[in-house]
């Protein structure tokens, strides 16, 4: 954890693959198009689901006390 202003920072590593299915595949290919207004460059694979591998919006367990 790491104090910035009145802010604490909590992260977690995560693997290079992880990383690159998050960012390059559902960032990327979703979010991105998505909120700038181009719903039609969106690439809804399915493997992007919620919940589906280790990177999603739920919290781990080692930081739930943050919460």
């Amino acid at each position: 954890m790491q104090p910035v202003g009145n802010v604490t920072l909590a992260t977690l590593d995560l693997s290079r693959e992880d990383r690159d299915a998050y960012y390059l595949g559902y960032a990327n290919d979703v979010l991105w198009p998505v909120f700038h207004c181009r719903p039609d460059l969106a690439n809804f694979d399915t493997r992007f689901a919620a919940g589906e591998g280790p990177v999603s919006l739920e919290p781990m367990p080692s930081h739930i006390s943050l919460i």
